[in-house]
Order: structure tokens, then sequence, then C-alpha cells
């Protein structure tokens, strides 16, 4: 690990709490569809360990959150209990290329996606 990423990650394990007990960590685990013991083997520690965490909330070593955020595929702030924040459109994403090359047409086509584009969305907020 270079060793910005290690005093990056140290000050977020230095300034950050994990919630009383460590059930996001389970619950992370799980999303990942992993067990504890192929977490645990994963990890290079013992499935005890990993229970121990989820049971206690009880923060690892910071070393081991940036492994947790690696193979949970979440971010070191979900390892440590913060809500996910939006997701960003990623600059080489499918949608970001859409965007780029609808920014690109004539404005009576980008109002006329804009116009879909809402309506969807309209549509999505009224099932939830």
């Amino acid at each position: 690990m270079n060793h910005f990423k290690h005093y990056l990650t140290t000050m977020v394990y230095v300034s950050h709490q994990m919630p009383e007990d460590g059930s996001h960590l389970k619950e992370l685990r799980q999303r990942a569809d992993l067990g504890l013991r192929e977490a645990a083997r994963q990890l290079g520690v013992t499935h005890t360990k990993i229970a121990h965490w989820e049971k206690t909330g009880k923060i690892p070593d910071p070393d081991v959150i940036i492994q947790l955020a690696e193979l949970y595929s979440v971010s070191v702030e979900e390892v440590l209990g913060h809500p996910k924040s939006k997701p960003a459109i990623s600059p080489n994403s499918k949608m970001a290329k859409l965007f780029t090359e609808a920014a690109s047409l004539p404005r009576p086509q980008q109002r006329r996606v804009a116009e879909f584009l809402e309506d969807m969305l309209a549509a999505q907020k009224a099932k939830a």
C-alpha cells in the first residue's frame, strides 16, 4: 500500500467511530454474497475475528478497513458505518458517454432527450 493511502486511511480510522454494533459489517458482507469463512480466507484472518467485528463494532486496523472496503466493493466510509453517498457518474461509464453524446445534439433534440428522462424519472418516483 502506498504511504498516502495508508496515511489517509489512518486519518479516517482515527476520526471516525463505527456504530455501537457492527451489524452494518455483516450486512455489507452479505450484500457481497460472502460467508464468514470465505471473507476470512480472502482477508487472511479468522472467521471468528470477522464475527467479532460484526458483533461488537470494534474497528479493525486501518489496513483491514481498506481490505474490507475492497472485498465488499464499498467505500471506507461505508465500512466505518457512514451512509453511502449518492454515486457519481463515472467518466468512463455508459451513462457518462450517453450524456456527452446527448449534449452534442442540436437543442431541439436535447429537449426531447430531457423530456424523455424527466418522464421516466417521474414514473419511477410514482412507483416508489
